[in-house]
């Protein structure tokens, strides 16, 4: 347990907080195979989940030794069940430039390098993750996954469990 201490008039009050409290939320993990395009999918899973998916801002930013690059986030907050969900594309590219010099009469040359990099490295096959976070058990978790089977051109989705991943800080935003 946590001790929050308030002095206030020179009284001193001893207020307990349990941090067990602050963790009430529930986080649900989906991986998503597909060829749709970020906001082609956004559009699909707003209609058969009945959310309602908008472009972030910004991207969620990842930076690497060779570079840095961003990933594309859909998010919605649904004010009625106090629920979050985030669509995070889960593969980037990195495009790096690299000069290099001989000592001869071409010397220089420029190449550039592309690497992939992962939200989830865990998982490098999917193609997006769906993040939810819900207080308690309001939605269906088969209902969900066969409502994102359901639409064309997603080859498969699955829940995965947040809490045992080891990149599950990337998911903190």
């Amino acid at each position: 347990m946590l001790y929050l201490q308030l002095v206030l008039l020179g009284l001193m009050i001893v207020k307990k907080l349990n941090i067990d409290e602050l963790e009430d939320d529930n986080v649900y993990l989906f991986a998503i195979h597909t060829t749709l395009e970020d906001y082609r999918l956004a559009y699909h899973l707003n209609k058969e989940l009945s959310i309602q998916l908008c472009k972030a801002n910004h991207d969620l930013k990842i930076v690497t030794t060779h570079g840095s690059s961003g990933f594309t986030l859909f998010n919605y907050e649904d004010e009625e069940h106090f629920a979050n969900w985030d669509l995070i594309q889960n593969k980037a590219e990195i495009h790096e430039n690299l000069t290099t010099t001989a000592y001869d009469l071409f010397s220089i040359e420029k190449k550039t390098v592309q690497s992939r990099v992962y939200l989830i490295p865990e998982f490098k096959k999917a193609d997006y993750m769906l993040k939810v976070t819900i207080p308690e058990n309001v939605i269906s978790i088969p209902n969900i996954v066969a409502q994102m089977q359901s639409i064309n051109k997603v080859s498969t989705a699955y829940e995965v469990d947040f809490y045992t991943i080891k990149s599950k800080n990337n998911l903190i935003f």
